[in-house]
């Protein structure tokens, strides 16, 4: 039936010996207790009569011991991993070693079970009736526990949901994987196979794989196995439900990305994608990697720029013409001597073509001053050196000294927030320069659900 068993021995060879018949491993680990010094009171001593019953080559089974006091669980548990390791490197996957926790003492039943459960093997367990302290003829029968994760799954699934919700979206796909792996049911390998494709899906979005090939695909399938469990389950919460349609959502936002890419070759400059970079920096700030979220709040404030050329002057940031210079009008001359025409215009560079071409946008983002405060200081300082502003360095001088940059600087907490707070701010004033829409609505549309409840 099963290839491999490990078994645990306990005061009675009988229950051993008919699991042995009834399961018929190839191979063998016994878990048994060791002897006292000068005395053989261990179970390990069953083993010459559980072999004259069970007969197989010595290379394939292998004993553990451990001694016999429930303050060796931690022991026994190790034992087990050390006999399923050999059962492993015997080339046996995880779906041919079962498990039978039933003879073994009580503790080394609890340890068994803790471990298989962990490594989500199929347990059995060998139910009989017990007369004057023996196990009464005829009255044993093998029952099948199955996959602990049918049982325990729940609990794997809320540390996936607690991951996901943190945005470790690598680490709760793998949960989700191992246990849609692990799992017989149908309806609930559906559950577990969307949440798998669903966190990929969200990894590829906050890699930016999204700017260089459809990943709406990917969504669409997670969302249909999601789909195909709620229709098809018990019980279902409202919350997963509303987790659903709101990565539908999601997947139209893919739409506008798609058609961005196919305007302009690479995705065209617009707010969205200003907005998708903010979202991503705020999600690695949350997650503590304050160096990466302010280089991505960096190319953030750069997409602006570049969105502010394009969307008032029909510029290409990446490649610039001598006619597309002159668009900066009366001032071209003092441009030029400047910051000279080069084929393609930096961040400094096209701040200041847009500041000195009267782009009110712009103009509103160089001269924003809170407490004497700037969020640009380099170029408010450049042209407008008559306003005094605090030396305090502004989130942009700290990413040029940090690590992601061109310094060894770490990014503080306060500082990754407070640059946030400031790009949130610089959205605001852009958006509402060239959309009528509401920036609140954009931002919500990019907020990444989270999961309140699974099961």
């Amino acid at each position: 039936m099963n290839n491999a068993l490990i078994i645990t021995v306990g005061t009675s060879p009988e229950p051993v010996i008919y699991s042995l018949k009834r399961l018929q491993p190839d191979m063998v680990v016994y878990l048994c207790t060791g002897n006292e010094a000068g005395k053989k009171n261990g179970s390990v001593e069953y083993l010459d009569t559980i072999s004259k019953e069970y007969t197989i080559s010595p290379s394939k089974m292998k004993c553990l011991e451990v001694q016999d006091s429930p303050s060796c669980i931690g022991d026994l548990c190790l034992k087990f991993y050390e006999g399923y390791r050999w059962l492993r490197n015997a080339g046996y996957p995880d779906e041919q070693i079962v498990c039978d926790p039933t003879a073994g003492r009580k503790w080394m039943s609890a340890a068994a079970t803790m471990v298989a459960s962990q490594l989500g093997l199929d347990m059995f367990y060998v139910d009989a009736k017990w007369d004057k302290g023996k196990v009464a003829e005829n009255s044993m029968q093998v029952v099948s526990l199955g996959n602990p994760y049918e049982q325990t799954g729940f609990l794997e699934i809320e540390r996936g949901r607690i991951l996901f919700n943190r945005y470790f979206y690598v680490s709760s796909g793998e949960i989700f994987t191992r246990l849609k792996e692990r799992t017989h049911n149908s309806t609930v390998r559906d559950l577990y196979s969307g949440l798998e494709k669903i966190s990929k899906a969200f990894q590829d979005w906050d890699n930016f794989v999204h700017y260089s090939r459809d990943i709406k695909p990917d969504f669409i399938e997670g969302i249909n196995a999601l789909e195909r469990y709620i229709s098809s389950a018990s019980h279902v919460p409202d919350e997963l439900a509303g987790f659903k349609d709101k990565l539908l959502s999601m997947a139209e936002l893919l739409d506008k990305v798609n058609e961005l890419k196919r305007k302009f070759g690479s995705p065209e400059p617009d707010i969205k994608i200003t907005v998708d970079l903010v979202k991503n920096a705020e999600r690695r700030i949350v997650q503590g990697r304050y160096d990466d979220g302010v280089a991505r709040l960096y190319r953030a404030f750069e997409s602006i720029e570049q969105l502010l050329l394009w969307k008032n002057y029909g510029i290409n940031a990446g490649k610039v013409s001598e006619e597309d210079y002159k668009k900066i009008g009366a001032k071209y001359d003092k441009y030029k001597e400047c910051f000279g025409c080069h084929g393609n215009i930096s961040l400094d560079m096209g701040f200041a073509f847009l500041y000195l071409a009267g782009d009110f946008a712009a103009m509103e983002i160089v001269n924003r001053v809170q407490s004497r405060r700037v969020i640009y200081k380099k170029i408010f300082t450049a042209l407008t050196p008559d306003k005094e502003v605090t030396e305090k360095k502004t989130g942009l001088e700290f990413r040029n000294s940090s690590i992601l940059a061109h310094g060894f600087v770490p990014i503080s907490k306060e500082i990754a927030e407070t640059f946030l707070s400031d790009m949130k701010n610089i959205v605001d004033v852009c958006y509402r320069h060239i959309s009528k829409e509401e920036v609140n609505i954009l931002w919500d549309k990019f907020d990444f659900p989270k999961i309140e409840k699974i099961l």
